[in-house]
């Protein structure tokens, strides 16, 4: 159910927070948070944003970071400089649904790779909010808000 009207809308609540804790997850799925750390699980922040079956880039200004199958370590250098720095906008690209987070100069950029909405193929991202919904975007140019512990 889309209640928000757009998932830039639905995510919004990220806007202004200061990004911590960014890493790399398995392969090259990403992690940030957002906000306070959660009571039950204080490596998770009150907004969990994961980077889940897409292709990415980060930006520095004119400099290009890490894309999503560098070396570990130019991602962890690249994730690095996003730590302690606020989002400021998020751009929703349509009919894709490719995002950009910004946060000031640096930019992280998802590319949808599924684009057929009506197979079973996984979400380019998901924002965990504290309200216990999550934002699914993706596969193709579908999205949703759900409880967590919904499909």
């Amino acid at each position: 159910m889309n209640d928000h009207g757009t998932p830039e809308s639905a995510a919004a609540g990220i806007i202004g927070l200061r990004t911590w804790g960014a890493e790399q997850g398995h392969g090259s799925f990403l992690d940030l948070q957002f906000g306070e750390a959660r009571p039950d699980d204080p490596e998770r922040g009150a907004y969990h944003l994961w980077i889940y079956q897409c292709m990415w880039r980060i930006e520095h200004g004119s400099e290009l970071g890490a894309g999503s199958e560098d070396s570990a370590e130019r991602i962890a250098a690249a994730l690095a400089r996003l730590n302690g720095s606020p989002v400021t906008a998020i751009k929703i690209a349509r009919p894709s649904l490719s995002t950009t987070f910004e946060f000031g100069e640096s930019r992280l950029i998802t590319f949808e790779t599924y684009t057929d909405a009506s197979t079973d193929d996984p979400e380019q991202w998901m924002l965990f909010r504290p309200d216990r919904q999550v934002v699914s975007v993706g596969p193709g140019a579908s999205w949703r808000v759900s409880p967590q512990d919904q499909p």
